[in-house]
């Protein structure tokens, strides 16, 4: 498990904040900052070991419907890939 600082814009705030998750790849600690109600925009994840960053800008809210939605559904996985950017 490695460390990941995740920079969101949290409900309201005209600045962005740091948030420390812990998951296995970068899309778990994607996952895990959508599962935040207050976090509302992620900039990018970093994975502390190796500094490597992936950028994301996006709104978390549709992320949370379609999370929302798999999981009110029994029969449903979802699962997403981050692609590197030249890939």
């Amino acid at each position: 498990m490695d460390d990941f600082i995740a920079k969101v814009f949290m409900n309201n705030e005209t600045k962005p904040c740091e948030l420390l998750t812990f998951a296995n790849t970068p899309e778990e600690a994607i996952d895990n900052v959508v599962q935040i109600e207050a976090a509302q925009f992620l900039c990018h994840v970093t994975r502390l070991k190796d500094g490597e960053i992936w950028d994301f800008n996006q709104e978390l809210e549709p992320l949370r419907k379609i999370r929302k939605m798999v999981f009110q559904t029994n029969d449903v996985e979802m699962e997403f890939h981050i692609q590197n950017q030249g890939s």
